[in-house]
């Protein structure tokens, strides 16, 4: 089994949200959490401690992290504005280079997706950063996975003419599969399903997830999948968001002992096409992301 980490940079600074409520709903997801103690009154203080030093990401100890556990993630950053995600191409530069600089592969974490100048001008200044062409793209909050297929199913022509060779929106027990002249990457395991069941805020155990997880897992491997893909959201990767930053630690060891082979979302791809064949789909889940 082939499995592919993918991590979301949706924040940097919580300045760059001076226009927008990511800070509101920030706080009062963290003050919500400690009440029904699905997280800790410490891991709040962590919360405003971030928010006091303007720190919104954990990209140099998540970097890290995969590094030393053998992890080639794929990194989606965003040059465009929109629904909460407000860094731009400007504060996403050094951070970009860093994840380069490890042989890392970047993707486009898309806000325009009914507009094909807007994805092409998207693209093009992430390409200007990059150096080389932006093969993968997800898009940004998209709600309900209904949507996600949905907004997939329509738009994925626009993406594969704007020069994309893969996307990866959708939820759910399958295979890598061709749509609209590109491949859709299913994601399998995604940080907010697995600790938020049919809530806004996080309403699992960290056992509770490891459960949700492990029966995931169960079902990969039950369908005879052959890709399998994992989003965990970089911001995460901190004691101020336990137990999420633990069950990320916590799966990455549990991949590593099942001997699943770790891979970029570019290398999925380049296998994918080699083999010129689409694997057969398997029955999708309908949950949310």
């Amino acid at each position: 089994m082939k499995v592919v980490v993918s991590h979301d940079v949706d924040h940097l600074t919580f300045a760059e949200h001076w226009r927008d409520a990511a800070v509101p709903k920030f706080l009062l997801r963290g003050v919500v959490e400690a009440v029904r103690g699905s997280s800790s009154g410490r891991a709040l203080m962590r919360k405003l401690r971030r928010l006091a030093a303007n720190r919104a990401h954990n990209l140099e100890a998540l970097l890290a992290f995969n590094r030393e556990h053998g992890v080639p993630a794929t990194f989606f950053f965003a040059t465009g504005r929109g629904r909460d995600l407000a860094y731009g191409p400007r504060r996403a530069r050094p951070w970009i280079a860093r994840v380069l600089e490890q042989g890392l592969e970047v993707g486009l974490h898309a806000i325009a997706f009914d507009r094909p100048e807007r994805i092409r001008w998207e693209r093009q200044r992430l390409e200007e950063i990059t150096g080389s062409p932006v093969l993968g793209v997800r898009l940004h909050n998209v709600g309900m996975v209904d949507n996600a297929g949905r907004l997939t199913d329509a738009y994925a022509p626009l993406f594969a003419q704007a020069g994309f060779a893969y996307c990866s929106n959708t939820y759910g027990v399958r295979d890598p599969y061709r749509v609209g002249g590109l491949w859709e990457l299913p994601i399998l395991i995604t940080d907010g399903y697995t600790f938020r069941n049919n809530s806004r805020v996080v309403n699992r155990t960290l056992r509770q997830a490891q459960e949700f997880t492990l029966a995931r897992l169960g079902q990969a491997e039950a369908a005879g999948l052959h890709h399998v893909s994992v989003l965990f959201h970089d911001v995460y990767f901190d004691p101020a968001f336990d137990p999420l930053d633990r069950w990320y630690r916590w799966l990455i060891q549990e991949l590593h002992r099942r001997r699943w082979e770790f891979c970029s979302c570019r290398d999925v791809v380049a296998h994918l096409e080699k083999d010129a064949v689409a694997p057969p789909a398997a029955a999708a889940s309908g949950e949310q992301r």
